[in-house]
């Protein structure tokens, strides 16, 4: 949930783009949709953009055409979506036979609730929300991201946080690589309380020049509450668990402590049992991680590394495509139809072959 979080992008991508075209044209696509059908594709997709958000962050905020767009290509290829339930069951049975598809969302931004859920409902695809239920619970303006996107706006070189917490007090060079200072500073606000947030990013966002209430009271950088999701279960969206705090612990029993608290909060709310699916918070995790989660009475859980899944593919490493506002819809379907995931099966092929 972090604003540095790397967005796609690449000098040979107009390249890349006209080849995809001439190979649809080729009936490369429907190929690559026929000896991809048994296997299972997971998309990620994150918060809906309000304003300027998807050029801010393209990867955290697509627009809602875009998305739009994207279900129209599932609808048009004729790509089965289902419920990740249902797709891991498939997956461990090994009947997929028709390259479904599982829609997932994460984190469980406002703008899920507002736009997302009602497109989804309209074109009736179920999907997954991964939900960090610390800002749901608070009720606050997801901080570390409002930072990063206060830094995009930015009109100071430098910046000076004063009687905030002695962990964030300070001056932070601008004029540099503000990427440097920007995770700094998303680092030290996530560690802080509530309150302590609030005043920060009310004093950041004067000291730069920018307006406070929009910011910090805007709905486009909070999270839904609790109550929402049953009104997502009612058009169609299964909440799921991401931690509470959105983080990834290295030591065992604080991530089983994430992961119960979050267990907790979501089935104050939710229907038909308690959360047994998971996604790694930012795609971080470990082998010590997928281990434990058996232990907890989890089914899956899904990262954040780009490839479809085979029956042989471990419940608890799920691969997905991760979506951005900054990938075309014919790259889009390029993956969805698994071009791409041909051209990484023969590319580990040819690796392993030559390091024999």
């Amino acid at each position: 949930m972090s604003a540095s979080e790397p967005t796609r992008g690449g000098e040979r991508r107009p390249v890349v783009r006209v080849v995809l075209h001439a190979m649809r044209m080729l009936g490369a696509f429907k190929l690559a949709q026929f000896l991809t059908r048994k296997r299972l594709r997971i998309l990620g997709y994150h918060g809906i953009a309000v304003g300027d958000q998807h050029e801010f962050a393209p990867f955290l905020f697509m627009r809602e055409s875009t998305f739009r767009r994207r279900l129209e290509i599932l609808r048009k290829r004729r790509i089965p979506v289902v419920s990740l339930d249902d797709g891991v069951k498939r997956l461990q049975a090994g009947s997929n036979v028709a390259g479904e598809v599982v829609i997932t969302i994460d984190d469980g931004w406002w703008s899920t609730l507002e736009f997302a859920a009602p497109l989804l409902k309209r074109f009736g695809y179920p999907a997954t929300l991964y939900l960090a239920t610390r800002h749901a619970v608070e009720r606050t303006p997801v901080a570390p991201v409002v930072i990063g996107y206060m830094f995009w706006k930015r009109n100071e070189r430098v910046l000076v946080v004063s009687d905030i917490d002695p962990s964030v007090d300070g001056t932070y060079e601008l004029s540099g690589r503000v990427d440097a200072a920007q995770a700094i500073l998303e680092r030290k606000i996530s560690r802080l309380d509530r309150d302590a947030q609030v005043r920060m990013l009310k004093q950041v966002s004067e000291r730069l020049g920018l307006e406070a209430l929009a910011l910090t009271q805007d709905r486009r950088f909070r999270m839904i509450t609790l109550d929402d999701i049953r009104t997502l279960e009612q058009m169609g969206l299964d909440t799921q668990m991401h931690t509470h705090d959105h983080i990834m612990p290295d030591d065992l029993g604080e991530f089983r402590e994430q992961l119960e608290q979050n267990r907790n909060y979501i089935c104050m709310y939710k229907r038909g049992g308690p959360p047994r699916h998971f996604c790694y918070p930012s795609g971080r995790y470990s082998d010590k991680h997928a281990r434990v989660l058996g232990q907890l009475d989890v089914a899956s859980a899904t990262t954040c590394d780009s490839g479809m899944n085979g029956r042989k593919q471990d419940p608890y490493l799920l691969k997905r495509f991760l979506d951005s506002d900054n990938i075309s819809d014919i790259e889009f379907e390029g993956q969805i139809s698994g071009v791409f995931e041909i051209a990484r099966l023969l590319r580990t092929a040819v690796r392993g072959y030559l390091g024999r």
